[in-house]
């Protein structure tokens, strides 16, 4: 990913920093340092385009299409053999040195979200740079008090605004604060069937997510609402006194 990316995660890093162009570098090995090779191959300026809201799976088979016409290019014209010419450009910072971007390596913690500082669009990118994020959300035990589980979201969020898009246009979901998961709870939601339905959860920002599935740790992949009522994270119909919204207990947080 040279020469805008240096590290071992360009193609998560690309996503999450909403980059509009990519590309790909053929380099030499260096005998020391990481990415520091003579430059064999690159694509040219200004690069190619980075589909519009593609994920990861999307974005790494175009880059391996890529880079296996650029590796036979490499081969057919002998490009390995030296002198090395170096075929590289770069952008360069104000003291003439490369201006890279670095692309650590990813860890759970990155994976992580928090839907008291990060906006939809933050999530949004997350959900499509990672195979899934996660978050935790409180069930009721025994003895009535909350204890939290570790729930991961498999599938990219989708951003609805407004969200009415998915309600029934008479439930007012403005007072639902960002992180609680709901889903309205009206007669013609009944009819649609439940269990197969999604679930939705308003950000900072104003806007709301379409959450389609949820794995809680320890179980399988299932439809949002399935999932929420098998594993206690929201209460069951029978139980909500009032017509409205289906919500979590408690909103989705960091904190364990």
């Amino acid at each position: 990913m040279l020469p805008e990316y240096k590290g071992p995660a360009p193609l998560h890093w690309t996503i999450l920093n909403g980059e509009k162009k990519t590309g790909m570098s053929l380099q030499t090995l260096h005998p020391i340092s990481f990415d520091e090779g003579i430059i064999l191959d690159q694509t040219p300026w200004p690069g190619i385009d980075v589909p519009e809201d593609c994920d990861y799976s999307v974005l790494l088979e175009i880059m391996q299409l890529l880079g296996a016409d650029m590796l036979l290019n490499a081969i057919k014209n002998r490009l390995y053999l030296p002198p090395y010419i170096d075929a590289g450009w770069a952008k360069n910072a104000a003291d003439g040195k490369k201006a890279y971007k670095h692309a650590p390596k990813i860890e759970t913690a990155h994976k992580l979200l928090c839907f008291e500082t990060m906006d939809s669009l933050r999530m949004a990118r997350m959900s499509r740079a990672f195979e899934s994020t996660w978050a935790f959300a409180a069930v009721p035990t025994r003895t009535s008090e909350l204890k939290r589980l570790r729930i991961i979201f498999p599938k990219p969020f989708k951003i609805l605004s407004p969200p009415s898009v998915y309600m029934d246009g008479m439930t007012d979901i403005s007072g639902i604060p960002p992180g609680l998961p709901y889903w309205p709870d009206s007669a013609t939601n009944e009819e649609k069937g439940r269990t197969e339905q999604p679930l939705l959860v308003n950000t900072i920002d104003g806007k709301a997510m379409l959450i389609s599935s949820i794995q809680v740790e320890g179980s399988v992949e299932m439809p949002a609402y399935k999932a929420a009522q098998k594993h206690g994270l929201m209460p069951q119909p029978r139980h909500v006194k009032t017509k409205g919204v289906i919500t979590f207990h408690e909103c989705l947080t960091a904190q364990p």
